[in-house]
C-alpha cells in the first residue's frame, strides 16, 4: 500500500468487510487487470490494486474495479492533477513592485 497510506486518513474510513470486497472485486475480475487499452483490449496484466471507479468514499462493489499497479499509478496521478487544478488557492507571496524606471 505504499507511502500514500503512511500521510493519509483513507484506510480508516474503508469498511471493516474490505478484505472481503477486495477479494470479490478480484475474482469478479478473474484476477486480471481491468483497464482498458487504446485499442480497447483489456489489459493483460495481473492485478494488484482494488480501485474506486469514482474517486471517494463509495464502497459499493458497483464502483470498485481491480487494476494493476501501473493502470492504479496513471489514474492516482490524473485523479490528484486534476484535484490540484481546482483547489488551486491564490498566492500568498506579495505582488512584486514595478521597477521604479517603469511607474
Amino acid at each position: 500500500m505504499g507511502e500514500q497510506w503512511s500521510a493519509s486518513t483513507r484506510k480508516q474510513r474503508l469498511p471493516r468487510d474490505w478484505d472481503e470486497r477486495r477479494t470479490t472485486v478480484r475474482d469478479r475480475a478473474g484476477g486480471r487487470c481491468q483497464a482498458t487499452m487504446r485499442d480497447g483490449t483489456r489489459c493483460v496484466e495481473v492485478g494488484t490494486d482494488c480501485d474506486h471507479i469514482v474517486h471517494g468514499d463509495n464502497h459499493a462493489l458497483s464502483n470498485l474495479q481491480w487494476l494493476c499497479s501501473w493502470h492504479h499509478d496513471k489514474k492516482t496521478a490524473r485523479e490528484a492533477l486534476e484535484a490540484r487544478r481546482f483547489t488551486r488557492v491564490p498566492s500568498a507571496r506579495k505582488p512584486r513592485e514595478k521597477h521604479p524606471g517603469l511607474r
